[in-house]
């Protein structure tokens, strides 16, 4: 019988929690709040969006046709009316008018760069919220996973304890152990068994936070998989959204000091109408005609407007250069602390692991003393309670450690 209490504990902390109901992955989870996420949608939107003012250039560079109509009546009833001279009695107009602007190349390009620039500036923004929205559900998933892992650790010290409740009885009975100590060890089985409900309805709560996160609504029981979180490669800093986005600002700049060169160069619109253009009835099938013309406008001064224009996008290129060389140093800063996070949480995990063996070694002479009376219920109980917690330590130190490589991750992506 003491053999097997030995076995029991030595094997508890590798026992698997099993839940009824399927097994979900982190990638499941990840993949249905991408799905699922709003904000993911309005980019995809946004640079639909966009595509479309790209066709609208397009259109704006065709020729433009318009249909106006007018009919004016100003009638004079005993010499009272407006001036004949002014208004010559009455207007009627009917008209179809076509202007297109020339030589409008350069500006039309100047509108597709800046569009185009638009798109890469909303699909770099939506790799940063995707990148963000995976951070934030595996951390979800890693509380999940700790909860499922402290499970796992108490069920099997609370089926033990269940086991040797005869054996303690027939100890109490031949007088080697007291009531006192005998009810003693069941207050502290009622005592873990009331902790691991609380863990169970902790992971139920902490499933709900990672579906509601995801946009997921089944509330069916679930189990977990392990994360399965490696630590990525450390890639250029050049090739993080993050650092791409200085990239396009600085494309940005460039066009937009392209677009202000280009308000300052003389535009030529040509237009042509054909119709009816009448102050009289009488005759009127003689004021049909057509009428063809250029408008032409150049910039001659405008009170340095352009030299202002330069100044407002040199003082947007220091500040993006400064958001840069911020983020960089941030960077580097924020990975070397999680290296030595993770080689200071190593070394906790090779204390704790030392500290459960000794617990080991001392329920095995425990073993021995159980059966002469020489160790108190309470001791025994203590030594479960410790191993239970260095195990609960040592899970909460492996999941540090996901956490941490998982933030090493978000960084380096």
């Amino acid at each position: 019988m003491l053999n097997r209490i030995i076995i029991l504990i030595s094997l508890f902390a590798t026992i698997k929690f099993t839940l009824v109901g399927q097994t979900r992955t982190l990638d499941y989870y990840i993949q249905q709040g991408v799905a699922n996420s709003p904000l993911m949608k309005d980019y995809a939107n946004q640079i639909r969006s966009s595509q479309v003012d790209s066709l609208i250039i397009g259109a704006n560079q065709k020729p433009q046709v318009s249909a106006i109509g007018q009919v004016v009546v100003a009638p004079v009833y005993n010499g009272y009316g407006y001036n004949q001279q002014a208004t010559n009695g009455g207007t009627y107009l009917g008209q179809i008018n076509v202007s297109k602007l020339l030589a409008n190349r350069k500006y039309a390009n100047a509108q597709y760069e800046a569009i185009t620039i638009q798109i890469q500036s909303t699909g770099n923004t939506a790799k940063i919220s995707e990148h963000d929205l995976k951070k934030s559900i595996t951390d979800q998933y890693l509380i999940v996973f700790q909860d499922k892992k402290q499970i796992e650790a108490s069920e099997p010290v609370i089926d033990l304890l269940s086991k040797e409740t005869d054996l303690l009885k027939q100890l109490t009975s031949n007088g080697i152990y007291k009531q006192s100590d005998l009810l003693s060890f069941t207050i502290e089985k009622q005592t873990q068994q009331i902790a691991l409900n609380q863990l169970k309805i902790q992971y139920r709560a902490d499933i709900y936070n990672l579906n509601n996160l995801c946009g997921i609504t089944d509330t069916n029981e679930v189990d977990i998989a392990d994360p399965g979180i490696t630590k990525h490669l450390f890639y250029s800093l050049d090739n993080i959204p993050q650092f791409i986005k200085f990239r396009i600002d600085s494309l940005s700049s460039i066009n937009n000091k392209k677009m202000v060169d280009l308000n300052y160069r003389s535009q030529i619109n040509v237009f042509a109408n054909a119709g009816l253009d009448a102050v009289q009835l009488q005759g009127m099938q003689q004021n049909f005609g057509f009428s063809v013309g250029l408008n032409f406008n150049l910039p001659i001064y405008d009170g340095n407007q352009r030299k202002l224009g330069y100044r407002k996008l040199e003082y947007s290129e220091d500040t993006r250069k400064t958001y840069r060389d911020f983020l960089s140093a941030q960077y580097k800063i924020q990975i070397q602390g999680i290296e030595d996070n993770l080689k200071a949480n190593e070394s906790i995990k090779q204390q704790l692991g030392k500290q459960k063996s000794d617990i080991h070694d001392l329920i095995e002479m425990n073993k021995i003393q159980l059966n002469t009376g020489a160790i108190s219920i309470t001791d025994y109980t203590i030594n479960l309670r410790r191993l239970l917690d260095l195990q609960n330590d040592l899970n909460a130190a492996e999941i540090k450690d996901l956490l941490l490589i998982n933030s090493y991750n978000y960084i380096v992506w």
